[in-house]
């Protein structure tokens, strides 16, 4: 696998790649619900917009009565901004309540179709081996929440805005009209003067923000690869505390963790930097657009043609237009945390979705045009010339061709590193990057690793894996444990605990060996699972197998001499060169059978 922070190039998103990302769910499954719910916030928005003129209506009314000192007037107005207000709020709180509807509903969608496409056809193992993107986890459950979030309320904002933007500007072309100016002694009047301004200083402003600002998309891009790379070598600290403690590691764990603390800190001094550069043009923008109003209107107040009223509305007016055109640069940090965001999911849709995924695949071996897999007529279990190389295309195998038969018990062993878990994973489409013909029996197949898997919850959900709890009865879990002599954990199988912590290296393989009794599958392949029981546990185990499934093929990596023993076939793989240091060693010619029953591997 790649190295963290080292890893293959995803290809850079497109915007065709944003605009499927954005616009897959309006026409999904759940399209007509969205739509609803869109149409119905769009509705709750507009009635804010309507508010907004409505406040801009009342602001010169209210102005003009206390200009007037009329009392009557002032209270009248001050009942109505009170009920205004009221269904302002109520508009605001519903647009929320159904955006954040949604907002779940849509990350609902993507969710489901991330994971799927991630978990399918073991995708998610071949995409962990490529090193071709890193922290698929964050993406999906991080980056879609936020990703969803921030598009829909910034969405709904700009439509708000861009709608007040219209109605407003509207009243200020009305409002300009008493606007003039004098150059060599000659009076000019220009139709909607204070738009004109207050147009031409915010888009001025807001292009030399977008320009300064463009390092600090890809800044805030990497920092959250650094911090998600971060938070992974800690999470990994607490899965691994028990080694790590064995091994007095703190000093080594340290460094690493000060490593990745660094790119942190070196990618964050870049980040004050860019986002110092756009703060001072957003500020720029913000102070002296508070001016603007007054220097535009107030000649038209002093020179008699504007009331109180007129000259308020416009400087609210002004001030409501200048947010609206500046929200783009207020919230430009913002914007470029989503857009980082935005091709961090985008990225890895191209990944699962395309040629990067196919890309992905080849690079840890997911796909080879020499490999063909197909299904066995005669539920025999064959290769032939079988290749295999490693993640660098170096040959760890000479041409490998075997056939086991059904009901058989095969042992694959040899010295370390000469190929011998590699081909199991070959056999189970987790290491295709090889040439040659694989023919696999029309039944139930298990892979049991050295570690098995032990998720999290229920200890029957942990028994039952992959199938679900509800898939075996109580009594069945039972009993699978008590063949599996783990019968003190007969009694809590449904009590809920870390059991990948709560249970020893030996009870979790027995754990495993259980889970076999369970499934009855037609062909087993166990890769050193019995490497933390003893010799007894062994000998026991695999005879309940035997007992219990006399048609079981079973396909065994083992070192030791007492599981060796235990199998009627025996497959030896030796070294036949070996490659530069800490590579993969390669598979011997001299592989053979001890019995007629499984066909020798053929050799050049």
């Amino acid at each position: 696998m790649t190295e963290r922070g080292q890893a293959a190039s995803v290809s850079t998103p497109s915007m065709r790649a944003a605009l499927r990302l954005l616009g897959g769910y309006w026409v999904s499954s759940d399209k007509y619900r969205a739509w609803l719910l869109l149409a119905t916030i769009i509705a709750l928005k507009s009635g804010s917009v309507w508010c907004t003129l409505q406040f801009s209506l009342w602001n010169k009314r209210l102005y003009d009565a206390i200009g007037l000192r009329n009392l009557d007037a002032f209270w009248q107005e001050i009942f109505f901004v009170a009920g205004l207000s009221l269904i302002s709020v109520l508009f605001d709180t519903f647009a929320i309540w159904f955006r954040m509807m949604l907002q779940m509903r849509w990350r609902v969608w993507l969710n489901e179709g991330f994971l799927s496409r991630w978990l399918e056809n073991k995708t998610y193992y071949r995409i962990e081996r490529s090193g071709k993107l890193d922290n698929p986890d964050q993406r999906i459950g991080q980056d879609l929440a936020l990703y969803t979030e921030k598009v829909l309320e910034y969405g709904f904002e700009v439509y708000r805005l861009l709608g007040t933007i219209f109605t407003l500007s509207v009243v200020l072309w009305g409002l300009s009209r008493n606007l003039s100016f004098d150059i060599g002694g000659s009076s000019w009047h220009i139709p909607g003067l204070a738009v004109w301004v207050m147009f031409a200083f915010v888009l001025g402003g807001s292009a030399i923000v977008e320009w300064v600002g463009k390092p600090l998309n890809r800044s805030r891009y990497d920092q959250q690869k650094y911090e998600a790379d971060y938070r992974f070598d800690l999470v990994r600290i607490r899965e691994n505390a028990e080694p790590v403690a064995l091994y007095a590691g703190e000093q080594a764990e340290t460094a690493r963790l000060n490593t990745a603390f660094s790119q942190v800190q070196q990618n964050w001094r870049k980040l004050v930097g860019d986002t110092k550069r756009v703060m001072l043009g957003v500020d720029s923008v913000n102070q002296f657009g508070q001016v603007i109003p007054y220097l535009v209107a107030t000649g038209g107040y002093f020179s008699g043609n504007m009331t109180l009223g007129d000259l308020t509305q416009m400087v609210q007016a002004c001030l409501q237009i200048r947010i609206g055109l500046s929200w783009f640069v207020v919230n430009y940090r913002e914007l470029a945390e989503l857009r980082a965001t935005s091709r961090r999911i985008s990225e890895f849709d191209l990944l699962l979705q395309g040629k990067d995924a196919a890309n992905a695949n080849a690079a840890d071996g997911g796909v080879c045009q020499g490999l063909e897999i197909v299904t066995s007529t005669d539920k025999h279990l064959r290769t032939s010339q079988l290749v295999l190389t490693g993640p660098g295309r170096e040959v760890l195998t000479e041409p490998v061709s075997l056939a086991i038969a059904p009901g058989t018990s095969n042992v694959i062993c040899g010295p370390s590193g000469c190929g011998k878990s590699t081909l199991l994973l070959a056999l189970a489409g987790l290491w295709s990057d090889a040439r040659g013909r694989i023919e696999l029996p029309d039944c139930p197949i298990m892979f049991i690793p050295q570690r098995p898997y032990v998720p999290t919850g229920m200890l029957k959900a942990a028994l039952v894996y992959p199938a679900l709890g509800h898939d075996f009865s109580d009594e069945q879990c039972r009993e699978a444990l008590e063949a599996a002599r783990l019968s003190k954990f007969s009694s809590r199988l449904h009590d809920v605990a870390a059991w990948q912590k709560c249970l020893s290296p030996g009870e979790q393989q027995r754990l495993a060996f259980a889970r076999i009794f369970l499934h009855q599958p037609g062909l087993v392949f166990l890769d050193e699972t019995t490497s933390a029981l003893d010799q007894d546990a062994e000998e026991v185990l695999y005879r309940r197998l035997r007992e219990r499934q006399p048609d079981l093929t079973i396909v065994s990596v083992a070192h030791r001499s007492s599981v060796i023993a235990l199998h009627d076939e025996i497959l030896r793989i030796s070294s036949c060169s070996m490659q530069a240091p800490d590579q993969t060693v390669g598979a011997g010619k001299d592989m053979s059978s001890d019995r007629s029953k499984m066909t020798p591997m053929a050799s050049n």
